[in-house]
Order: structure tokens, then sequence, then C-alpha cells
């Protein structure tokens, strides 16, 4: 703004100079306005596919060139269901996969992966939270919980 402003009433008389009035002042900042948001908009997409991200959501996904009906989406909710019940630690169907001999080494490593961090999530539960140091505290003196009253306050 300062420099438009310098621009505009400039009125030096001993080096000549001129202001250049409202008009191509206006000019100016027509031209950088339109030249700097798709400059801008090109910046910002350039950056996002040298970080890496666009090519893992368009390897690992495969949504950019795919004839499936709706890009998957039936495979990612049978993948989403699949998910919710090992999270509740119920049986899923691709456990008698685990069990053959035919299942690849990185099946069963993303596998172990996922009880890993599973077993992780509980044990920071059992100790940041006041219900799950109480249940750690009777699991390991081997008291019984159905006499003891359920509603932790502090």
């Amino acid at each position: 703004m300062i420099a438009t402003l310098l621009a505009v009433y400039a009125d030096l008389g001993f080096a000549r100079i001129r202001g250049v009035g409202w008009g191509w002042a206006g000019v100016i900042w027509l031209y950088s306005v339109v030249t700097f948001l798709p400059l801008d908009a090109f910046k910002f997409g350039i950056r996002y596919a040298l970080s890496g991200r666009a090519w893992d959501t368009l390897f690992e996904h495969k949504i950019a060139f795919t004839r499936k009906k709706d890009y998957g989406r039936e495979e990612r909710e049978a993948q989403w269901a699949t998910a919710q019940r090992t999270l509740h630690g119920l049986p899923t169907p691709e456990i008698d996969g685990v069990l053959n001999e035919r299942s690849s080494y990185s099946e069963l490593s993303e596998i172990a992966e996922q009880a890993k961090r599973r077993a992780e999530v509980a044990r920071l539960r059992e100790l940041n939270t006041l219900k799950g140091q109480m249940e750690l505290v009777v699991k390991l003196k081997g008291l019984d919980m159905e006499g003891v009253q359920q509603h932790y306050t502090v």
C-alpha cells in the first residue's frame, strides 16, 4: 500500500520523478492479482505433488485410474468392517487365511504390527486413565471386580 501511494503521489523535482497516477496504479494492482492467484494455486499443487502424499494416494489406494464401481467403495467398506471387528476383538474372516502356509510374510508382518499397535493403545489406556489404573491394580492383586463399585470418582 505504501509503495502504491509513493508511486501515485511521488513528485521529486530534482530527480525529475513524477507520480504515475491512479490509472497506472490500478493496472499494476490488476496485473499483480491476476498473476499471483494462479501461480499461488500452482505452487501449492507442486508442493503437494513433491511431498509424496499425492503419489501415496495414487499408488496405494489406486484411485486415479480405476474401473471399480464407486472407486472401490464396497472394498473400503469391507476393510472398515474388518478393522472394526479387529478393534473390538471379534474374529475376522481373514484369520483362516493367516493360518494357511500360503500367507505371505508381508501380510503376517502387517497383522503383527497391528497387534502391536493395539497392545500399545491398551497399555497407554492402563497408564493414563483412572479406570485403567484401577483395573490394573485389581488384576495384579487378584481381586474380584464383581463386588467393587464401578463408578470411579476423584
